[in-house]
């Protein structure tokens, strides 16, 4: 009796230990290194996209994020992330908290360097999208326009979509003092290898966004200008403009909104009013036309699939089978 309870015991123990909650002895797991290793991939990425416009296709932009400030600002991060694993030795929680503000910035950074997508050379899929949309009985241009009949219903759902800003700056903190370590570091990896996926979908199969292909008269400027911009520069005419926005398929919004709900899918009072926002938030991208619905439908399909990646394949093979290892 007293041997199993010990058993157990030490199981339970090395769960802690694992980041369920607790701190384990090492400062990265496989979760940071992947991290890290996919917002390099997408840097790396953007140069690529660069150096094919640069030598093949010659498309002008109105800026370049592949520069001095942002290449500082990248190696500001890695000085953060030695200084974590410094900390890590004597105070592992301060230390895990500057790895994670250092992994998260990093992601960051990397989407922004990953603007020279915006060099696709292939053609725009936004027609096939919009085709879609009419297929299943969703007209953009009639939804729009009832929408704009009701005017409390559209500052309702444009204060869920400017929301994502807000979420995307205060949850990732809450998430520190509220969720298990490992589901910190394990959202982390799945953001940083949904932003290649959804970058390499785009440079593929490019989107001028539904301003491309719907009536103007109930879109507002930034949206205009995104669909204008995408033609100026596949047209090699310098832009004139400045859209709000780069990626249509698939939708960012969905990707980042549902990657948050879910880092608190095990605290229900975080979980239910996130669930209720980002539904509507989900709603919103579709019906002020900046996202078709397939676009919708792409980015929680990515979601899940990264879930069962490195949550069912990747944390059980290798983080959890350690710890019992040990």
């Amino acid at each position: 009796m007293v041997s199993a309870a010990m058993e157990v015991s030490l199981k339970f123990d090395l769960l802690k230990i694992g980041g369920f909650g607790q701190e384990t002895d090492t400062a990265f797991n496989i979760f940071d290194k992947l991290s890290i290793g996919l917002s390099l991939l997408l840097i790396f990425l953007s140069f690529l996209f660069l150096f094919i416009n640069d030598n093949y296709t010659h498309y002008v932009s109105d800026g370049n994020p592949i520069n001095i400030n942002n290449g500082v600002l990248v190696l500001l991060v890695f000085l953060l992330l030695a200084l974590s694993a410094i900390l890590y030795r004597s105070l592992p929680k301060a230390g895990f908290v500057f790895k994670f503000i250092a992994l998260y910035f990093l992601s960051i950074m990397a989407m922004i360097i990953s603007y020279n997508v915006q060099f696709s050379p292939f053609p725009a899929i936004d027609v096939d999208l919009h085709k879609i949309d009419l297929l299943m009985g969703f007209n953009q241009d009639q939804w729009l326009a009832s929408l704009y009949l009701h005017p409390l219903c559209l500052k309702i759902l444009n204060l869920a979509y400017e929301s994502l800003t807000y979420q995307i700056i205060f949850l990732p903190v809450f998430a520190c003092y509220f969720v298990d370590r490992i589901e910190i570091e394990s959202f982390l990896v799945k953001l940083c290898f949904l932003n290649i996926i959804g970058c390499l979908i785009y440079y593929f199969w490019p989107t001028a966004s539904p301003a491309s292909v719907l009536n103007h008269k109930y879109l507002i400027d930034s949206q205009i200008n995104l669909a204008l911009k995408f033609k100026q520069l596949h047209q090699k005419i310098y832009p004139t403009v400045s859209g709000g926005g780069l990626i249509s398929f698939p939708s960012f919004h969905v990707i980042w909104s549902a990657l948050l709900t879910l880092l608190f899918r095990k605290k229900i009072y975080f979980l239910v009013p996130l669930l209720l926002l980002n539904s509507l938030l989900w709603l919103a991208t579709v019906l002020l036309g900046w996202h078709y619905i397939m676009d919708v439908v792409a980015g929680l399909v990515l979601v899940i699939l990264s879930f069962i990646l490195f949550d069912k394949i990747i944390k059980n093979k290798f983080i959890l089978k350690n710890n019992f290892k040990q």
